[in-house]
């Protein structure tokens, strides 16, 4: 994975909705869309002090969900043993 980019506030750099990791000042380091959940603190200031903003971020690639293994599920038959 690549390594975090220091952030020193400003338009968030990357486009909406794109995955990102950010660390944030109060010390938590969270995996979210831009522009949703914890990655909407690109620019600095606002309420709480700014405990949330941004100070480094990189962008994540998005996860693949491979659809066959639900697919397995689904159709998946327990058998049943009958004993007499």
């Amino acid at each position: 994975m690549s390594e975090m980019i220091p952030w020193f506030g400003g338009s968030m750099p990357v486009a909406p909705g794109t995955m990102v990791e950010v660390e944030l000042r109060f010390g938590k380091i969270k995996i979210s869309r831009a522009g949703e959940g914890y990655a909407t603190r690109w620019t600095w200031g606002g309420p709480m002090e700014g405990h949330d903003d941004i100070l480094a971020y990189r962008v994540c690639g998005e996860r693949k969900t491979d659809i066959s293994q639900f697919r397995a599920m689904l159709n998946y038959q327990p058998k049943v043993v009958v004993i007499s």
